[in-house]
């Protein structure tokens, strides 16, 4: 009994959710070396057995392409992958941040297994 218990509870915890670890793993693989990833929440105030909701705000430093380029370019690998999907730019706008230009951002997806 006890290790059906177990089991339930493992079952229980796991079913709908996806390996963190993998999805972060995924997300550090495809941020661009001047792309600094400041805040990453996870809104799991949805319905059972929808995507996590991921907003991810971080800020792009200057380099060889524009700014909004290498946003753009960042969130179609993002919905390439089969770990975020709906990719959206909630906000995007330069300011200065110790003396150097950046570009600030805030995106939206649905994080997991790609819309399961």
């Amino acid at each position: 009994r006890d290790l059906k218990d177990k089991m339930f509870l493992c079952s229980t915890i796991l079913s709908g959710e996806p390996f963190w670890k993998d999805v972060l793993i995924e997300l550090g693989n495809l941020t661009p070396d001047n792309m600094a990833l400041e805040k990453i929440s996870i809104d799991k105030n949805n319905v059972a057995g929808e995507p996590s909701i991921m907003i991810i705000t971080g800020n792009l430093y200057p380099g060889k392409e524009s700014s909004q380029q290498i946003l753009t370019v960042f969130m179609g690998k993002l919905e390439k992958t089969h770990y975020f999907g709906n990719v959206t730019l909630i906000f995007s706008r330069n300011s200065m941040l110790k003396d150097k230009k950046v570009l600030g951002f805030k995106i939206e997806c649905k994080a997991g297994e790609k819309g399961k």
